[in-house]
């Protein structure tokens, strides 16, 4: 007559707590009572899963091995099961993967041996790690420059970069919206994602009419047309000195796109100086259009004050259509008279 001994369940369910547990040289490992519950069917299912998760690792197959742990901490949600998670992430190369897992692991047991260890290691993965941006746009390809829209494009969107640490500037460019702008200051192991609807550029302003279909008295033009010759100088001054700001735009511009970083005193003074560039080309080009635009404005309707001015000479002056146009581009303003004789 045989004997059954009706603990061999409980041995099982034993063996493959010791067994997880001992994945992280972890024997004060408490999620091992939880072991002590399963029955005979999972247990063995379990063992089975974590053997051939250490063969794979063997073999090189840190993937396989890794969803294999996966359905083992499903089965039973060891901490330690944690800590080979994230080993098997770090020896395939996905250090983020890894410090994922090695966080959850100190989280799940923090008292462990290995949490000291394992700390260490977060801290040196999280180190080695470049920053990663990853920027979407509406609508999609809009090109993507690093510091200024002078330089290359460093890709289109969608886009998923890496970039250094420290402080950049990510501009967002496509033909006929508003060029989008936003700093960043990475520290490394940072993953940020950007979305933008991107806004269109306003259209110009329809057409003026700025015509006076009523009979002029003779003589009565002669105001209007000085006051027409004041507003026209005024307005070219206004579109020179736009000009001259363009210039200096560009100069400083120029400066930025061929400072030398080498040569600074300092990254944290070469930093201040291409900052302070790039603001005083800004401010330029600002300047500028405010004069493009107030030039123009002021040259369409002295012109327009000369040309009524001058049909106001004849008694009677047949009816006289003026049409002003005038808007604004991202290169500068426009402006446009037009007359029907």
């Amino acid at each position: 007559m045989s004997i059954v001994d009706r603990n061999v369940p409980l041995k099982l369910a034993l063996i493959a707590s010791l067994s997880v547990s001992a994945l992280c040289f972890a024997p004060r490992d408490v999620s091992a009572q939880q072991d002590a519950q399963l029955d005979e069917e999972t247990t063995k299912k379990l063992l089975e899963m974590i053997g051939q998760a250490k063969a794979l690792e063997k073999e090189g197959k840190h993937k396989d091995a890794l969803e294999l742990y996966k359905q083992a901490y499903d089965l039973s949600p060891q901490g330690a099961l944690l800590y080979r998670m994230g080993r098997a992430c770090e020896r395939s190369g996905d250090m983020q993967c890894a410090i994922e897992y090695y966080d959850k692991f100190v989280a799940a047991l923090p008292d462990n041996p290995k949490a000291v260890e394992v700390k260490s290691k977060v801290a040196e993965l999280r180190a080695s790690i470049p920053p990663r941006l990853k920027i979407v746009t509406e609508p999609s390809g809009a090109n993507i420059y690093l510091d200024s829209a002078a330089n290359a494009p460093i890709g289109s969107t969608p886009f998923d970069g890496e970039f250094q640490k420290g402080k950049v500037t990510i501009l967002v460019k496509l033909d006929g919206y508003e060029t989008y702008q936003q700093e960043y200051d990475f520290s490394g192991a940072e993953v940020e994602e950007l979305k933008v609807s991107l806004k269109k550029l306003e259209e110009s302003s329809g057409p003026t009419d700025v015509s006076k279909n009523e009979p002029k008295k003779k003589g009565s033009g002669k105001g209007l047309k000085l006051a027409g010759y004041v507003s026209t100088g005024l307005g070219v001054a206004l579109l020179g000195g736009g000009g001259a700001f363009t210039v200096l735009s560009n100069q400083k511009v120029n400066e930025y796109n061929n400072y030398d970083r080498a040569g600074a005193a300092s990254p944290q003074a070469g930093r201040i100086e291409l900052a302070q560039l790039k603001e005083d080309a800004d401010a330029h080009w600002r300047r500028s259009m405010i004069m493009y635009s107030a030039g123009g404005v002021l040259t369409a309707a002295g012109v327009a004050m000369i040309v009524l001015g001058s049909g106001g000479q004849e008694e009677a002056a047949e009816p006289t259509a003026l049409r002003l146009d005038m808007g604004m581009t991202p290169g500068g303003a426009f402006m446009g008279v037009f007359k029907r004789f």
